[in-house]
């Protein structure tokens, strides 16, 4: 995870999906160790890359949520209970 390892420090949009609460944004999150660790095993998606549905209702959610995509290249997923959707650059 590159572009996450990047961010330590940082802060960054979240969404987080599990099946009692769908695709929920977290607003600006901290890109800390505990993130890091979770997201080891993660996937990363270009944002100019045709995104699976789940990762594009995630994008989706975050600009409902005003969050200015253009400013990202990316998203990372990772599983750890739930789905977490977090945006990179």
């Amino acid at each position: 995870m590159k572009a996450i390892k990047r961010l330590i420090g940082e802060w960054s949009y979240m969404v987080i999906d599990s099946p009692s609460n769908r695709f929920n944004f977290c607003d600006l999150v901290e890109i800390d160790e505990a993130i890091l660790a979770d997201a080891e095993n993660g996937t990363e998606w270009s944002l100019s890359d045709n995104l699976p549905e789940d990762v594009r209702r995630a994008v989706d959610t975050m600009e409902n949520n005003d969050v200015n995509i253009s400013d990202f290249t990316g998203v990372v997923t990772y599983d750890d209970d739930y789905t977490y959707y977090v945006l990179v650059w």
